[in-house]
């Protein structure tokens, strides 16, 4: 009986201290949220914004100008070569390649003494005439004395006629030909009148012929009937009747041996010959037999002596007797030189000194051109300008011809021996040389176009005419610049077509764009012309600088590449090439993020999640060590470069809403930026980025870790530096990653992120709580009061939200609140004695409350 009283009794009691307690509870609460709410402008601004403005505006500013459009989808993920073509390489030319002579340069030689006694006069007047003379002709009697100089005078009227007509006949064709694009009907009426001007002249041709035939056939006794002759067979061969020139000619030779125009006629067989040979070898020999005999009568009455040498050298050249055919060239040089009073002598002889050229370049010792050259050079004493010249065009001749040895050798002779300012010229020619002999052996033409660009500095400092100058700079930058495009594209391929890959090639390359880079500046390069690269692709110096920062993306040197395209961009970044620039400087960049992430760390957190917990070590050392190591890191120069294109990018390269390609690669660049900065811990920017990717980004699979990342950040800014109003906006945003993220199909596959988002949820009021009230012991007096009263409306908000309203509902309450509660109990802390009782009674009601609950 006792016993069951006893227990009545106790139930009693138990009964009525829950009755006590449930009141103390609802007055403590009442008054907690009353004082909470007279008291909210002080909290709030005691715990500030999470994020600063500043933060906000580091992520959108955009300063300066930038590429305004670029499309992504049309590049992929690698740099575009800002050109598409490059000079030719070198045509290696073998020794033997040029074995058939050229045609000779002089054709004219003075076989018609007729036209210095010919005038230049209109048709017209050459028409009445001829009809004049002809009248007395026919009126005068066949055994007249004078009769057959009128035949003569005719004869020769028609040949005057005939000229005349021939140049009728070269102006209309010449006129035909401007008129053809402008004016079709006009350069008809041209193509008439030179027709017509070509039957007169086969008319005027013709009657010269029959009169200088009735002066042979009729006078055989006239006293200038070799002239004649001659005549007659120099129209036969004009009008291409070579069978009766060949006899009048042979005629002349049998009935007028002493006359003055054999010469000519053994020239004429010479010439018959030596057109016949160019089909027909074999007729080589007749033509050197025909041009021996004219030089047998020597000059200056023989007036066709020196062309005789010079067509008896082209025999030689043919034949393969290169020693014959410099001395036949000698020849005609010495003939031009001391007959000078010769018609055509001197210009005979200046086809010579062009011709020998290729000879001396099959047959010649380069060690000994100088010598050789300057004997029939025709420089006057104590001068080599002339010398050099044909030094220099011999040069020129063993590079066409494949010697390259040769040319090297002579154009380092005429380094030494020439002063006047050429030797950057002929260092361009040994660079050519290397370049066209040494083709495998890049590491050998870097070096001579070392040694060009060191002469074209010595020019530019040097005391030359400002031509030289520019022509030397123009060379030197030409083949160092085109041999580096050259490379270049051998190396990464372009237009479709892929590249050897072959590192070397692009690193000398790149070496060769710095010495170009090094040694002009744009201005300077601007003025310089590349005839051997198509117009489009003419490089300048910027675009130099895009392709290094190029060949450094295909060596994958992405620490280098990242910089130097931001360089690009930086110095002209409303330039063609800019967007690409910046878009490159984001792969290179991009290229040194996901080599330090490819562990997948990209994805994840550093461990600051609200709730989770730390490692032992960790849980030691404290707050404010824990806050101290997570203080802002100075960034490094590669992190400043990254943020830098990642920010440039994101302001000025906007793709468009169907350009699939450009907006996964602006989310990846996004995505980066704000892990550099929770890298480096600069919290406030990474939280500004994550967030925006998360809430704007749910049909990616980055959404997601953006937003856990996002969380993390402002967890540590809410934890750590008493941003407690970072709780309120995770309170605000976990809700809505939670119905982007965790709802339909999607619970399923981010399941395990989902489970961390609900547990935040719970979390953040229990953080919030717990930092305010750590706040309220820091700060003590009346800040502190206030920031104790806001904890306790927090920890009954928890209370409310996680067990009262679900018993109030029949559902069990979450009992994970009341651990969490109790695990993360502040250590206790010294404060002021005036703050301490009420500080103890505040922060055991705020926490003994939801536990009994």
């Amino acid at each position: 009986m006792s016993g069951s009283k006893k227990t009545g009794r106790e139930s009693a009691r138990l009964m009525m201290r829950g009755l006590v307690m449930r009141r103390r509870t609802t007055r403590l609460l009442q008054g907690l949220v009353l004082t909470a709410g007279v008291s909210a402008a002080g909290v709030a601004s005691a715990q500030g914004v999470c994020i600063d403005d500043k933060a906000k505006q580091t992520l959108s500013a955009c300063g300066g100008n930038g590429p305004k459009e670029f499309d992504v989808g049309k590049h992929g993920k690698a740099p575009v070569v800002n050109f598409h073509s490059a000079p030719p390489p070198a045509d290696l030319k073998k020794r033997d390649q040029q074995t058939k002579p050229n045609m000779p340069t002089m054709t004219d030689a003075p076989r018609d003494e007729r036209k210095s006694r010919l005038q230049a006069r209109q048709r017209a007047l050459l028409v009445t005439e001829i009809q004049q003379t002809e009248r007395l002709f026919e009126t005068t009697k066949k055994n007249a004395p004078d009769r057959p100089q009128l035949a003569r005078r005719l004869a020769e009227e028609y040949v005057e006629l005939e000229a005349a007509a021939f140049r009728d006949k070269t102006e209309a064709e010449i006129k035909r030909d401007e008129a053809k694009k402008k004016d079709p009907k006009a350069a008809g009426q041209f193509q008439t009148n030179a027709n017509q001007a070509e039957a007169v002249l086969k008319a005027a041709r013709k009657k010269a012929i029959d009169y200088y035939s009735t002066i042979v056939t009729d006078y055989p006794t006239y006293q200038a009937l070799d002239e004649v002759l001659y005549y007659l067979a120099y129209e036969y061969e004009q009008a291409s009747d070579l069978k009766n020139a060949r006899s009048v000619y042979y005629d002349l030779i049998k009935k007028r041996p002493d006359s003055k125009y054999i010469p000519n006629a053994y020239l004429a067989f010479g010439e018959l010959f030596f057109n016949e040979a160019q089909g027909d070898p074999s007729k080589w020999d007749l033509a050197a037999q025909a041009y021996a005999e004219v030089i047998k009568y020597p000059p200056p009455n023989n007036k066709v002596y020196g062309y005789a040498w010079y067509k008896l050298a082209y025999v030689y050249w043919n034949k393969g007797e290169l020693d014959k055919a410099l001395n036949g060239f000698k020849k005609t040089i010495e003939f031009g030189t001391v007959h000078t009073q010769l018609p055509g002598a001197s210009k005979l002889a200046d086809s010579a000194r062009r011709d020998v050229i290729p000879v001396y370049a099959l047959k010649g010792d380069p060690a000994q051109a100088y010598n050789f050259l300057h004997n029939i050079s025709g420089d006057a004493a104590g001068s080599n300008d002339k010398t050099f010249k044909m030094m220099d065009d011999l040069g020129n001749n063993y590079l066409d011809t494949g010697h390259y040895p040769e040319a090297i050798q002579l154009f380092r002779d005429l380094i030494v021996r020439d002063k006047s300012g050429r030797h950057c010229v002929y260092q361009a020619h040994i660079t050519e040389a290397t370049m066209a002999m040494k083709g495998g052996n890049k590491d050998a033409i870097v070096k001579e176009v070392d040694n060009q660009v060191k002469v074209a500095n010595e020019f530019k400092n040097g005391s030359f005419s400002a031509e030289q100058k520019q022509e030397c700079a123009n060379k030197s930058a030409a083949l160092a610049t085109e041999t580096a495009m050259a490379w270049h594209l051998e190396a990464v391929g372009s237009s479709g077509q892929r590249g050897t890959g072959d590192l070397k090639t692009m690193a000398l390359a790149a070496t060769l764009y710095k010495k170009v880079v090094d040694t002009w500046n744009a201005q300077e390069f601007s003025t310089f012309q590349f005839p051997r690269v198509v117009k489009e692709d003419w490089p300048t110096i910027y675009k130099i600088k895009y392709a290094m920062a190029d060949l450094l993306y295909f060596q994958k040197d992405w620490a280098k590449c990242g910089p130097a395209f931001d360089s690009v961009v930086a110095e002209n970044p409303q330039a063609a090439e800019a967007a690409e620039a910046a878009y490159a400087s984001v792969l290179c960049y991009q290229n040194i993020y996901d080599e330090t992430h490819k562990d997948g760390s990209a994805k994840k957190g550093a461990g600051n999640l609200p709730g989770q917990k730390k490692d032992d070590k960790s849980a030691k050392k404290g707050a404010a060590d824990d806050t101290e190591k997570l203080k802002p890191k100075e960034m490094s120069e590669n992190q400043k470069g990254m943020v830098q294109a990642f920010n440039r990018y994101i302001c000025y390269i906007k793709p468009g809403a169907n350009d699939t390609a450009g907006q996964e690669q602006l989310v990846e660049v996004k995505y980066a930026r704000a892990r550099t900065y929770f890298e480096s811990q600069h919290w406030e920017e990474a939280a500004v980025g994550f967030r925006d990717i998360a809430m704007n980004n749910s049909d990616r699979d980055v959404g997601i870790y953006a937003a856990q990342l996002y969380l993390e950040s402002v967890n540590v800014l809410g934890s750590n530096f008493q941003k407690t109003s970072c709780f309120d906006d995770m309170g605000q945003d976990v809700p809505e990653f939670i119905k982007l993220y965790c709802q339909g199909d999607k619970a399923t596959k981010n399941a395990e992120q989902c489970t961390t988002l609900n547990k935040i949820q719970v979390d953040i009021l229990r953080l919030k709580a717990q930092k305010l009230v750590e706040r309220a012991d820091k700060e003590g007096g009346k800040e502190g009061l206030a920031l104790y009263e806001s904890g306790g409306a927090a920890y009954f908000e928890m209370f409310r939200k996680y067990c009262q309203d679900p018993v109030a509902n029949k559902q069990a309450p979450r009992p994970s609140v009341a651990t969490k509660s109790r695990t993360t109990r502040p250590a206790p802390s010294r404060r002021p004695a005036s703050s301490r009782r009420r500080s103890r009674f505040a922060v055991r009601s705020s926490r003994s409350t939801p536990t009994r609950s």
